[in-house]
Order: C-alpha cells, then sequence, then structure tokens
C-alpha cells in the first residue's frame, strides 16, 4: 500500500488525477489500489494490446479484483499512464461497493462498432473461478 499512497499523492501533486477519486477508490478496496498501481507502470501501453487485453490486465493481490482494458482502435491507440490512473480510480470511485466498474472510452468509428476502449474493473466474490 505504500507505493500506491506515494503513486497517488505524486499525481494529485502534478494535478493529474483526483486526490478524492483516488481516496474514494482506496476506502473501497484497497487490492484494487495495487492492481491499478501495477497495471498503469507500463509507460508505453497501447490498446488493443496482450498487455491490457482481458488476458493480460493486473489482478489484486487477494486475487479478488482484475482490471483491463478490451481495444478495437485501429490503429491502436496509446494510453498515457495519467489517464491510465485516472480512468481507474475514477471508474473506482464512481462504481459499486468494491469498485466494479464497466467504461468506453475513445472515438468509435461509427455508431455501429464497438467503442474504442472498454475499460473493466471486474470484482469477484469468490476468486479463482476463473475470470
Amino acid at each position: 500500500m505504500k507505493l500506491t499512497t506515494l503513486s497517488t499523492l505524486a499525481l494529485a501533486a502534478a494535478g493529474l488525477v483526483s486526490a478524492d477519486n483516488a481516496a474514494l477508490c482506496a476506502a473501497k478496496n484497497a487490492g484494487l489500489m495495487t492492481a491499478i498501481d501495477k497495471f498503469c507502470a507500463k509507460t508505453n501501453m497501447v490498446v488493443p494490446s496482450t498487455y491490457t487485453g482481458h488476458d493480460g490486465g493486473a489482478q489484486s493481490p487477494d486475487k479478488h479484483t482484475k482490471i483491463w482494458i478490451d481495444g478495437y482502435c485501429t490503429p491502436p491507440q496509446w494510453i498515457p499512464q495519467q489517464y491510465c490512473y485516472s480512468q481507474f480510480y475514477e471508474m473506482c470511485a464512481k462504481g459499486g461497493k468494491h469498485g466494479g466498474s464497466v467504461k468506453d472510452f475513445g472515438k468509435k468509428d461509427s455508431k455501429y462498432s464497438p467503442p474504442c476502449q472498454v475499460w473493466n474493473i471486474q470484482y469477484k466474490h469468490q476468486p479463482g473461478k476463473g475470470w
């Protein structure tokens, strides 16, 4: 949790994430904060990719929570680190009891195409039963 707190404080001080959203998220699910730190540490993340997709992503230490970004962008889109943190913190803060949430980001090619990015925070009460 120490790394999470330092990361959050540094990003909030730089004005890149909302300290309120990070604090709300930490209160809901401290393990999710660890997963966000692990996942968003990558600075050259693109969607879609093996790293960001459902089979990649990151899990909380207790294995209850998993985050990932499904992608349908053509060409792949870069996810700046500050947006990775801020968007996951906001989703968690506004999400369910344990931070669970799904949100679309990025431009769609047409009204019939899938969204470019689908961000996921999934919480399971019984870890180990598959995602």
